[in-house]
C-alpha cells in the first residue's frame, strides 16, 4: 500500500511541477509573438550592422593606403581616378536595390498593419522584403539580358 501511495505522490509532484511553466499569470503566456522572435533577429541585425560598419571602415582605410602608395609611385592621375571611382552604373543599381527593398518593406508593413499583431504580420513584412528583392532580381536580369 505504501509503495502505491509513494508512486502516486511522485507522479503527481512531477505533473504539478511541469504544469507551473504555463500559468496564466506568466507575462509571456498570452503574447501573440514571443520575445524570442524579436530578440534573436534583433541580435542578428545588430551583429550584421556592426560587422558591416567595421568592414566599411577597413575598406576605406585600405583604399586610402592604396591611393597614397599609387601617388608615391608616381602613377598618372587618370589611372588613380579610374581605380578610385566606382562605376556610375554600379552606383545606380545599388540605389535601385535599396529602393526596391525599402518599397517592399513598406508594402509589407502596410499589409501587416491591416491585421492584428501576430505571426501573420511578421510574415507580411518578410514577404514584402522578399518581394522587393524579387523585383530587383527581375530588373537585374532584364538589364543584363539587353
Amino acid at each position: 500500500m505504501q509503495k502505491i501511495f509513494t508512486t502516486i505522490l511522485a507522479c503527481s509532484v512531477t505533473v504539478v511541477s511541469f504544469g507551473q511553466n504555463h500559468s496564466p499569470n506568466d507575462p509571456h503566456y498570452s503574447k501573440a509573438i514571443p520575445d524570442k522572435f524579436i530578440e534573436v533577429p534583433g541580435l542578428i541585425l545588430l551583429v550584421y550592422l556592426a560587422v558591416h560598419v567595421l568592414l566599411t571602415i577597413i575598406k576605406m582605410f585600405l583604399d586610402n593606403r592604396l591611393k597614397v602608395k599609387m601617388i608615391d609611385k608616381g602613377v598618372s592621375e587618370e589611372l588613380i581616378k579610374q581605380v578610385a571611382q566606382r562605376n556610375p552604373k554600379e552606383m545606380m543599381m545599388d540605389a535601385i536595390k535599396w529602393l526596391m527593398l525599402l518599397t517592399g518593406l513598406a508594402v509589407g508593413i502596410f499589409a501587416a498593419s491591416l491585421f492584428p499583431i501576430g505571426i501573420l504580420t511578421v510574415a507580411f513584412i518578410v514577404s514584402g522584403a522578399a518581394l522587393g528583392f524579387l523585383v530587383y532580381f527581375i530588373v537585374l536580369k532584364n538589364k543584363f539580358k539587353h
